[in-house]
C-alpha cells in the first residue's frame, strides 16, 4: 500500500486492489498534434520508507477479456522508481 498521505490528483479515481492500489489514467490530447497520451499524477509524502527508498508498481494493460502486466523489460520485474536521488526542500 502506498504510504499515508498519498493521493491520485488526476484523475482522481482510486481503489482498493487487495492490498495495494488501483488507478487509472487519464487521456489527454498532445498539444497540436492528434496524438493522445495516458497520464496519471500522484502526489507521494517523501518520508519514511519513500525518504529512503522508493516506490514499486505495475501498469496493467486490459482490452476487452484480455489483460497484460507490463515489467521492466531488462528483468521481468515489477517497476521501481529510486526517490533517494530526488532533491529535498524544506518549505
Amino acid at each position: 500500500m502506498p504510504p499515508v498521505g498519498w493521493k491520485a490528483i488526476r484523475p482522481t479515481k482510486a481503489r482498493d486492489a487487495g492490498g495495494a492500489v488501483q488507478c487509472s489514467f487519464d487521456k489527454y490530447s498532445v498539444p497540436g498534434g492528434a496524438s493522445k497520451i495516458y497520464a496519471l499524477v500522484m502526489e507521494l509524502p517523501l518520508s519514511g520508507i519513500l525518504r529512503s527508498g522508493g516506490i514499486t508498481f505495475v501498469l496493467k494493460a486490459s482490452e476487452a477479456q484480455n489483460t497484460k502486466w507490463l515489467k521492466e523489460a531488462a528483468s521481468q520485474r515489477d517497476f521501481f522508481v529510486d526517490l533517494q536521488s530526488l532533491p529535498f526542500y524544506k518549505v
